[in-house]
């Protein structure tokens, strides 16, 4: 069997959790869970000054109450709203910058099941901003063997091999716009369980979809991974069941050819207050793949 795929990893470095401790008010040079800060300038290297009044819980790798109103300094990847990653639809349409980046892709073949792996690493994305009043949408990924179609395609109607279920958008009461597109700030426990739409259960028709946090005390790093046989690959199709993704072929040489596409996308509602099946679309993966027996 022959395999051609294209591949790139990058990894990154995560630290465990620390006490808060007290050092001196206002004073520079602070590690991790360090205090007291005024701005990020007073933490060292990457890390970031949480700002918080009377006893407000210090978020990421940080545990302990501290003293009444001091402010710690924590890493940039912690756990909290105004830190989880965001971006802006507009600089990324127009000038193709802050678009999520990957963090890592991986994509392999098992010779003993003829089953293609993929592993992705991505940003852990709250809400995104666009328009001249810096609107707030909500955001999430689409994993799947077909590109996102920012016109032709719906959010509630998966296809067969998508990192989603249609079952996901069922159910009564049905989860109003806002609470559906929203995301958790407990990723450690919620990510991939819960109905929030940003990480929903990964349940594919066919083949195998899981997602978890890199590093569960943080939201910095999401990672979905996937497992997809011979059979999987050819079953996958669009929600109406009418268009094949992955399509196998016979070489002259007697060799049978399996070939298709992996895509991930950066998925936004177009409008504001309510799904139009019109949304924003950001390709951030594209890549082809061929199994040769």
């Amino acid at each position: 069997m022959e395999t051609f795929i294209l591949a790139f990893m990058v990894s990154c470095s995560l630290v465990s959790a620390q006490t808060l401790r007290n050092v001196a008010m206002d004073t520079s040079g602070l590690g991790l869970c360090e205090g007291d800060c005024d701005n990020d300038d007073q933490c060292n290297g990457d890390l970031v000054c949480f700002q918080r009044s009377d006893w407000t819980e210090v978020p990421g790798d940080c545990v302990g109450s501290g003293s009444h109103g001091w402010d710690y300094c924590i890493p940039s990847y912690s756990c909290y709203e105004s830190s989880i990653a965001t971006f802006d639809w507009d600089e990324l349409s127009t000038t193709g910058t802050g678009k999520p980046e990957v963090v890592s892709f991986d994509m392999s073949v098992d010779d003993s099941d003829l089953s293609l792996n993929i592993e992705v690493q991505l940003p852990y994305e709250g809400r995104s901003s666009a328009d001249i009043y810096g609107a707030v949408y909500g955001t999430t990924y689409v994993l799947d063997f077909e590109d996102f179609d920012a016109h032709a395609d719906s959010i509630a109607q998966p296809g067969t091999c998508q990192n989603r279920n249609a079952n996901d958008f069922t159910g009564d009461p049905k989860p109003d716009f806002d609470t559906f597109w929203e995301y958790s700030l407990s990723p450690m426990t919620n990510i991939g369980t819960d109905s929030f739409l940003a990480y929903p259960p990964p349940d594919s028709t066919y083949g195998t979809w899981s997602v978890s946090m890199a590093d569960e005390d943080t939201c910095g790093v999401v990672v979905y991974s996937g497992k997809f046989t011979w059979n999987d690959l050819v079953a996958c199709q669009d929600h109406a069941l009418t268009t094949n993704y992955v399509l196998a072929s016979s070489e002259v040489s007697g060799k049978l050819n399996l070939e298709g596409t992996f895509y991930v996308n950066v998925v936004s509602p177009y409008a504001q207050s309510g799904d139009l099946d019109y949304y924003r679309v950001y390709q951030l993966v594209s890549q082809p793949f061929v199994i040769s027996v």
